[in-house]
Formats: C-alpha cells, structure tokens, sequence
C-alpha cells in the first residue's frame, strides 16, 4: 500500500496566523515609508544606506505577508522514493531512499549519510509541529527500509 507522500511548505505559519500577515504588512509599509523619507532627506550618504536598507527591509516583510514568488518558495516533500527539499535561494537538493545508508537525526538537523557524501537537511526554520511530522515520516521510511537511524 503505498502512503502519501510528506509536504510541509515554509508559508504554512502565515495560513494559520492572520495577526502575523497584518504585522509583516504594517512593518513592509513602515520601512518602505521610512526609506521614502531617507531619501528625501538625501543630505549624506548615510541617509542614502538607511534608506536602501529599510527599502530592502520592507519589500522582505511584504514578500512574507503577501507571499513569497514561486522560485524562492521553500519546501520538503517526502515519499517512499525520495526526499526533496528547496531553501529559500538554493537549488532543489533530492536523496533517493535506495542510497541512503544512515540517518543521524539531530534537533534541527536531519544528515543523510549516502555512499561517502552527507547531505544534511536544515529543519530549525520550522515550527515544532512540522518538525515532529518530518522526523516522524523519516523514520518510519528508514525503518520500512531497513535504513540505520543513529
């Protein structure tokens, strides 16, 4: 019987808290505001930096508000095959179970041990529900597959 497959996407946080997506809109507007009135206030080079920064600050808080593009999106996807998971500005990285001779599971670091390389997955962004889910899906494949677990 094949299960399905493990999806846990990093915008899941913002589905369940509405107070969280108006805070990052009202911080995005401020620092987009504030960048506005630095560079009106264009008198050094400083205020130029400041305002740079809070435009740069404020365009990241709308992105997590609004929701981020499709290209940095941020995921971990796990079935009976594979695991394949995608950092915010870093390419697609994917461990096909057949290859894996160990797991080490760590609080907020999951390492895959595969042939003489080790892939490590950097789970410490999400919450303590995601987390319970991902290790708990990861070590039910590894013992379906007789898969070490340190």
């Amino acid at each position: 019987m094949k299960e399905e497959p493990l999806v846990v996407d990093s915008s899941e946080y913002l589905k369940k808290s509405k107070k969280l997506k108006v805070l990052y809109i009202i911080l995005g507007s401020t620092f987009i505001i504030l960048s506005i009135v630095f560079f009106i206030l264009n008198d050094n080079i400083l205020n130029y930096l400041l305002a740079g920064l809070y435009l740069i600050t404020g365009i990241l808080n709308l992105f997590l508000a609004l929701g981020m593009p499709e290209k940095y999106k941020q995921y971990i996807r796990i079935d009976e095959i594979q695991i394949v998971w995608k950092f915010m500005f870093s390419k697609e990285k994917c461990v096909q179970w057949e290859h894996v001779n160990s797991i080490n599971l760590k609080p907020t670091l999951i390492e895959f041990k595969v042939d003489n390389n080790s892939h490590d997955l950097n789970i410490g962004n999400y919450g303590y529900e995601s987390v319970r889910k991902i290790k708990d899906k990861i070590i039910d494949i590894a013992k379906s597959k007789n898969i070490n677990i340190v």
